[in-house]
């Protein structure tokens, strides 16, 4: 039986993976309870409580303007377009696609925009939440296993 954070939890799992597109999205987000991650003291962390929960947040290597007109094609932007106006609306956005200084970018602001959606669930939700500094997701990554294809961008600790 789950408990009140596991369902908390799973709510902002579930509202994550269609929060913008239904499409390839340009992370991976992983969550793991925090007595599968051996990780220093909550402390040596740089942490203010003793987390339940961790967010793992990865940069897709692998994602490709195909991957881009696949995330824009099944945005909820368009989904909510009528037929009439998807044409013209795809038209405007892989224009846009065209001019993008760097896909790199692109990805670390859809990747910004992930972190704030889910802190912002877990503000609503009651659920204490803490972003890993930079030395901190150094530390977590050292830990974890190598993921092919994915580089581990951001932690959240959640409680």
């Amino acid at each position: 039986m789950k408990t009140t954070i596991e369902n908390k939890i799973s709510t902002i799992t579930e509202q994550v993976l269609t929060a913008y597109s239904y499409g390839t999205a340009p992370y991976t987000i992983l969550v793991e309870d925090s007595s599968a991650v051996h990780f220093p003291s909550p402390h040596g962390l740089g942490l203010s409580f003793n987390p339940t929960h961790i967010f793992l947040i990865y940069k897709r290597l692998d994602f490709d303007h195909d991957d881009l007109r696949d995330y824009y094609a099944y945005s909820r932007e368009l989904i909510r377009c009528i037929p009439e106006m998807k044409a013209r609306k795809l038209f405007e956005i892989f224009g846009r696609i065209a001019d993008l200084p760097s896909l790199e970018q692109w990805k670390d602001e859809r990747i910004a925009l992930m972190l704030g959606f889910i802190k912002g669930m877990g503000a609503h939700l009651g659920i204490n939440m803490q972003l890993a500094d930079k030395a901190a997701v150094a530390k977590i990554q050292g830990l974890l296993p190598q993921r092919d294809g994915l580089a581990l961008k951001e932690v959240i600790f959640a409680r």
